[in-house]
């Protein structure tokens, strides 16, 4: 986990060195991209795989709170440390600081939460040749619509369009999504056996 953050976090620093704000906003996007490959290798849902989880007598919501609040805290932690740093360093807007750090961690989130109703609904059925295979292509699929959604904003605004306001944007489409699928997420609770 250090490892990993230091070299996140030297990507940034490099990137932001290298090309300033625009280099800022080009290490978000290869911090999401690493977020996405790492899904594919486990990475993400350690936590409810405890069945203690499962024993505890409290809502369904509740056991979602706390069985992914943990790495819910890690990944803020890990977004101001790969993020204000190199801001600090190179004087990034504020507002660019926080998008970057809201999109990490809601993007982290979203992830979290599509992994549990993934494994859920379709865990048991697939060959583990087809699990990150189906499960790539959907996370593709939701995040293209996100992109098609700014590419759509962007035509209609125009000229005035900036970067700023395609990570706004995107910050909300994401935020919706982590709420619908955190809603759903909560119902595989019902389960006292996931795995």
């Amino acid at each position: 986990q250090g490892l990993k953050l230091l070299a996140f976090t030297l990507i940034t620093i490099i990137a932001t060195y290298k090309s300033g704000e625009n280099g800022f906003n080009i290490a978000l996007g290869i911090n999401l991209y690493f977020a996405f490959i790492m899904t594919m290798s486990g990475a993400i849902g350690g936590e409810r795989k405890k069945h203690y989880i499962y024993l505890i007598p409290d809502s369904n919501f509740n056991k979602l709170f706390y069985s992914t609040l943990f790495d819910n805290l890690i990944t803020i932690f890990n977004g101001l440390v790969i993020f204000l740093l190199p801001a600090i360093i190179f004087r990034i807007s504020i507002i660019n600081i926080v998008l970057n750090i809201a999109i990490y961690s809601m993007f982290h989130y979203y992830l979290r939460y599509n992994e549990i109703i993934f494994s859920k609904y379709l865990g048991n059925i697939l060959t583990k040749q087809l699990k990150p295979l189906i499960y790539s292509l959907l996370l593709v699929i939701t995040l293209v619509l996100g992109g098609l959604i700014i590419g759509v904003m962007a035509a209609y605004i125009g000229e005035a369009f900036t970067v700023i306001y395609g990570k706004i944007i995107a910050l909300i489409y994401i935020t919706i999504l982590c709420f619908i699928f955190m809603i759903w997420a909560k119902a595989i609770f019902n389960n006292m056996e996931l795995e």
